[in-house]
């Protein structure tokens, strides 16, 4: 009895992220799959000491309040 209700929760699930997948336009897909991939390599390819000075979250001070 369980399994079905999981199984029909699950179908409707899926329809309605494929329902939503497919309401967005090209500029969506371009931002949400191409800029934010790009903005978090550029992140991850900057310089230590630059994201230690600039970023918030920064490991190496744990006991800051800003961390």
């Amino acid at each position: 009895m369980g399994d079905t209700e999981i199984s029909s929760d699950f179908r409707i699930k899926l329809d309605q992220l494929k329902t939503s997948l497919g309401s967005w336009n090209v500029l969506e897909w371009i931002f949400f799959f191409v800029i934010i991939p790009g903005l978090l390599v550029a992140v991850y390819l900057l310089p230590q000491g630059i994201r230690d000075s600039y970023f918030i979250l920064n490991t190496g001070e744990i006991w800051r309040l800003q961390t």
